[in-house]
């Protein structure tokens, strides 16, 4: 009544001004003569609060900062609250949020208390005329109370329930809040494979919140907030939730893009701030903020929407800046493209940890191939070995394992049998399901395309590797157009020597050189070229260049590196495969007997394993054809 306090009220109850002013107002605290002046949207920005102190005083200021992103004119409020005769109460998730210099006008800040089981039954009492039903605790589960929020009790009072129907509509909502926010169902760390550096860190991370939540180390030693960086299907957010389940803590997850579907850049910044008050209520626990590069980077920001823009990623590092140790939470982000994000989200105090987490290599898609199958059970053919299926999905994610997985299964229930290796490879190439809607070759064209397959796999045979990368040869149509191919397990070797390079240029062109041996040089069609930079000369010609401009392992050897090839680098590379064709098609003359052999295997079965085509190309009798 005398003094004209500014308070600010600090929880997650919207409107806790105006309650707090009813408050005050029934129990004459106020005064008779006392003027309540609500904040409003400013006519221009309806995203900006209008703020009129009144020259005569006497009112009471009743500033919402829950649903709005501030105020038209910080400054000048903060000076007609300071100087004029009126008391001003103001909600806010925290006292934080609150512009700079009304923060710096507060008298009073009153933060909402967390409910206890004797806080819930006395408001249980007050609002429903009744106390909650006797040994409502005595399950032990009385620490959903502190989730109750102020919507539930009243409801529950619209509703005329009584009490023991009132206490379970009261916990059902909150029990469905919590699910809302649960890491389980979700995969463990052990059950997840193919992270790299990611695993170290999530372990560690581990330890640290499971020690903080004891109390054996301060929150403020706890990486705050980290930044997953990789590509689409690589477990980013499988891991971020994996983390959480390991911890016990609850999960909340948000997307850059799901705050800008929110409407204009008022609801958009209410949007951000009300999934970090989220996260907040919930505390411990870790909020995960998906596609964190749709938010986009101020450097780049241009034309009408840079101002908004700029205001939304503003917001973002307001609520990600710090940790509250009384509300702990750890901000874990992700992006498949680390340069989109603003420089200023990944500084110290911020996402500040940058964790790349990679395709997985070929032991690890063997793991997560077992993962999956192992939840079909017994519908799997116990004689099934993953490690084909996972040499040939190298540079793949976890998330095409899974699908492929699925796949086969559908393939194995069609055929009324268990998951066989040959539904993961129908699955991983593509193999239609139906034969009869793919391109039908005549036998000519079929036997053609099985000479250029069989010339793939024999070169790869004569090589220094004996043919053991061969995983598969196919030479059924696939509806991307692909007649045939020689699916490789990739080698887990970084450094490849120039000889090596060069008896893979021979691979390439072995299907071409193939070709020549049993129809001629007149007899060559360009299926070699097709499929444009995925074709067999692409990859070659990309390989000889390679050699020539960026590795120094040309005919020349110079040493000179260069990003663009130029013409003399063209003569080299042109150099490196007419020599590489000429030495190919020596060798597949030598062994003619072995590519004849492979080619009439390839027709009578149209596919074989890395095993039959070996077996093939030994001299071992030809596989029977398929039943």
């Amino acid at each position: 009544r005398t003094a004209s306090p500014i308070v600010a009220l600090e929880g997650g109850f919207p409107f806790v001004e105006e309650v707090v002013a009813d408050v005050l107002l029934d129990r004459g605290e106020m005064g008779p003569g006392l003027r309540r002046i609500r904040s409003r949207p400013d006519s221009g920005d309806n995203s900006l609060l209008q703020v009129e102190v009144p020259d005569e005083g006497g009112g009471l200021v009743l500033l919402s900062l829950h649903s709005y992103r501030g105020v038209s004119d910080g400054e000048r409020v903060a000076h007609g609250l300071a100087t004029g005769d009126v008391s001003c109460l103001m909600g806010c998730d925290r006292v934080a949020d609150l512009p700079d210099p009304i923060r710096r006008i507060l008298d009073l800040t009153l933060r909402l208390p967390q409910l206890t089981p004797p806080l819930f039954e006395r408001l249980f009492s007050r609002v429903l005329g009744s106390p909650p039903p006797k040994g409502w605790e005595a399950d032990g589960e009385g620490h959903w109370v502190k989730f109750v929020v102020a919507s539930d009790l009243q409801q529950a009072g619209q509703l005329r329930l009584d009490a023991t129907q009132a206490l379970e509509y009261i916990r059902g909502r909150v029990t469905d809040r919590l699910r809302a926010v649960d890491p389980v169902p979700g995969l463990s760390l052990s059950e997840l494979h193919g992270l790299g550096e990611a695993r170290q860190f999530a372990t560690d991370l581990i330890a640290e919140i499971h020690d903080a939540m004891s109390g054996r180390l301060d929150w403020r030693e706890v990486d705050r907030g980290v930044l997953f960086v990789g590509p689409p299907g690589t477990g980013k957010t499988t891991l971020a939730r994996a983390i959480a389940k390991e911890c016990g803590v609850k999960f909340v997850q948000a997307s850059a893009a799901t705050w800008q579907a929110s409407g204009h850049l008022g609801d958009h910044i209410r949007a951000i701030r009300a999934d970090f008050a989220r996260a907040r209520r919930f505390a411990p626990s870790i909020l995960f903020l998906d596609e964190i590069d749709s938010m986009g980077n101020r450097e780049h920001f241009t034309g009408q929407n840079a101002q908004y823009n700029t205001e939304t990623v503003n917001a973002l590092l307001e609520q990600i800046q710090g940790m509250d140790p009384t509300a702990p939470v750890i901000v874990l982000a992700a992006t498949n493209y680390e340069d989109r994000v603003d420089p200023a989200l990944r500084r110290a105090g911020r996402l500040d940890r940058v964790i790349h987490i990679p395709y997985p290599n070929v032991e690890a898609l063997g793991a997560i191939y077992g993962h999956y199958l192992t939840l079909h059970g017994s519908r799997v053919d116990p004689e099934l070995d993953v490690s084909a299926a996972a040499g040939m999905s190298l540079g793949l994610s976890g998330a095409d394992v899974e699908l492929f997985v699925r796949g086969a299964a559908r393939r194995a229930r069609k055929a009324q049998r268990p998951i066989r290796l040959e539904d993961l490879v129908a699955e991983i190439t593509g193999s239609p399901r139906d034969p009869d809607t793919s391109l039908r070759l005549s036998q000519a064209e079929l036997e053609r395309v099985a000479v250029h397959e069989a010339g793939h796999a024999l070169a790869s045979f004569l090589g220094s590797s004996g043919g053991a990368e061969i995983s598969y040869v196919s030479v059924i149509p696939r509806p991307d157009g692909t007649l045939g191919f020689m699916a490789r397990t990739p080698s887990n070797r970084v450094l490849v020597t120039r000889s090596e390079s060069l008896e893979r240029i021979e691979v390439f062109l072995a299907g071409r050189a193939a070709e020549e041996v049993m129809f001629g040089p007149e007899g060559i069609t360009g299926g070699a070229g097709g499929s444009g930079t995925r074709s067999d000369l692409a990859v070659a010609t990309a390989s000889a260049l390679s050699l020539v401009a960026q590795q120094g392992l040309g005919p020349d050897r110079s040493l000179l590196w260069a990003r663009e090839p130029g013409q003399g680098h063209a003569e080299q590379a042109e150099r490196i495969l007419r020599e590489a064709y000429a030495a190919i098609l020596q060798k597949l003359r030598e062994q003619e007997d072995a590519l004849r052999r492979l080619t009439r295997a390839l027709v009578e079965r149209q596919e074989l394993s890395g095993d039959e085509v070996r077996e093939v190309l030994r001299g071992s009798p030809d596989p029977a054809p398929a039943g």
